[in-house]
């Protein structure tokens, strides 16, 4: 490895990191990712990891790589209280990748702790549109009680409780409601 070969963890680091920056799309892209993300571990190297990815990211054209990139900003970001930056990650994941539910539930905590309310219930509402039985219901009944509550927009509320499956649980909250 490149820390054993320089015998220094924090060089072997920033070659990794000009490595990467360099690797676009060469095939040892996921190698050198490899590599960088263990030594990138270290919290003190946290900022540093975020700051290669975020150079590299629009030049991996592979896409499963490119969502690993993304998957790392917006860890990363999130972590350092960097809201808006993880939340353009996980914007983009979620482009490519309508069913990510990860990228889904990690894009969920960020809007939350930015109390974008209405963000969040529009993306509550696309999962509930994916989704099926039980966790459609559950689903819509968070963004319509969000549309209820945070935003005052009674129609929108009634809207998704109207599409609550009856015979679940949410349905008979939703019959309540």
């Amino acid at each position: 490895t490149q820390e054993e070969r320089l015998g220094d963890p924090q060089r072997a680091f920033a070659v990794l990191r000009e490595a990467l920056a360099e690797a676009g799309d060469q095939p040892e892209l996921a190698e050198t990712l490899d590599h960088l993300e263990r030594l990138g571990g270290d919290p003190d190297r946290h900022a540093e990891l975020l700051d290669a990815y975020l150079k590299v990211v629009d030049a991996v054209l592979d896409a499963s790589l490119q969502a690993r990139v993304l998957r790392g900003i917006g860890a990363l970001s999130g972590a350092q209280g960097r809201l808006d930056e993880a939340r353009r990650a996980y914007e983009r994941l979620l482009e490519q990748r309508a069913g990510d539910d990860a990228a889904a539930d990690a894009l969920e905590r960020v809007l939350v702790q930015q109390a974008d309310h209405d963000a969040l219930a529009e993306l509550l509402v696309r999962r509930g549109e994916r989704s099926e039985g039980e966790a459609q219901g559950e689903l819509f009944m968070r963004a319509a009680e969000i549309y209820r509550g945070q935003l005052s927009r009674p129609e929108d509320a009634i809207g998704l409780f109207e599409r609550v499956p009856g015979d679940s649980p949410a349905g008979a909250r939703a019959q309540i409601m």
